[in-house]
């Protein structure tokens, strides 16, 4: 049996409803070389696709341990030598496969390449609310934090890329419960190129109040994990470490009155990233910055 070119992981749990949908547009791809292996993330009902299709696979974790190590489980598994990750609630344009692959082999950046697509956001009555494009950026560079002047780094979902290459980063962090992409972006751009293509190759759906992203808790806590983790790119980049500053303090706030470490993180923001040092008693022990080695670990 030949192996596929691409390994489409789709997690999900106790969402029966939405995931079928998700699946068709994988499984509805131009290129037939692919597997999509669904995790079902220790869901009540253990989840039952009506579909038989030999490129389907399910996989069930008895515990639930978050998106991050289910979305992990999906890239141990995977055989495609390409690997895409696709949340339950959303949609692959049918072409979406192809086209990035053929983006990728076209790529002039430094090798090896992944691939970002344009997003359309679609609200409940399936109307496009706005449409995103990607980012292109070379290898080397601070995804996410880098000055563009066109494209927006939130079309994360719709990443390509090399499954050896995100195997060899450490796939993602399965200790961060909310903003993962920030910090998966940040590993992949130090050792893999980001191609952008300009055309909307993806459906995001717009009923997401189980997302992680809602709990703000988890929103804040991810956010000190990765400023702490990447201290030093984010030395690189002030305003944007600024503006993630603000971003965890606003979050703390928003969890209640009774959150002082809020308002002064918030207030730090406002001051810059050197007065925040003075609010953060785990930063000020991070004194020499973290060094990435060749395969991209901080």
């Amino acid at each position: 049996m030949h192996l596929p070119d691409v390994t489409v992981v789709i997690t999900t749990r106790d969402r029966p409803g939405l995931v079928g949908r998700a699946v068709d547009s994988a499984l509805a791809q131009t290129m037939q070389a692919i597997e999509v292996v669904v995790v079902d993330d220790a869901s009540v009902q253990p989840l039952r696709i009506g579909q038989s299709d030999e490129r389907l696979r399910v996989l069930r974790r008895a515990r639930s341990t978050g998106v991050c190590a289910a979305r992990n489980a999906g890239l141990a598994a995977a055989r495609g030598r390409w690997v895409t990750f696709l949340d339950d609630d959303d949609e692959l344009v049918p072409d979406m496969l192809e086209t990035s692959l053929s983006a990728a082999r076209a790529s002039t950046l430094p090798p090896p390449v992944a691939v970002l697509a344009g997003i359309e956001e679609v609200d409940r009555d399936g109307r496009s609310a706005r449409v995103l494009l990607p980012v292109t950026s070379a290898r080397g560079a601070h995804y996410a934090l880098e000055r563009t002047s066109g494209g927006d780094f939130a079309t994360y979902n719709t990443l390509v890329c090399p499954t050896d290459v995100l195997v060899a980063i450490g796939g993602w962090d399965e200790a961060l419960r909310a903003w993962e992409h920030t910090d998966l972006f940040l590993r992949l751009n130090q050792v893999c190129s980001i191609q952008g293509v300009e055309q909307v190759l993806y459906r995001r759906q717009d009923h997401r109040t189980g997302r992680l992203s809602a709990n703000l808790e988890a929103r804040a806590e991810s956010l000190r994990l990765t400023l702490a983790k990447h201290q030093a790119a984010f030395a690189q980049h002030p305003d944007r470490h600024a503006h993630y500053l603000g971003a965890m303090g606003i979050t703390w706030l928003r969890l209640g009155p009774r959150r002082p470490k809020g308002v002064a993180q918030w207030l730090a923001s406002l001051a810059g990233p050197r007065i925040w040092a003075l609010v953060d008693p785990e930063r000020r022990r991070l004194h020499a910055p973290r060094q990435f080695s060749a395969e991209g670990r901080p």
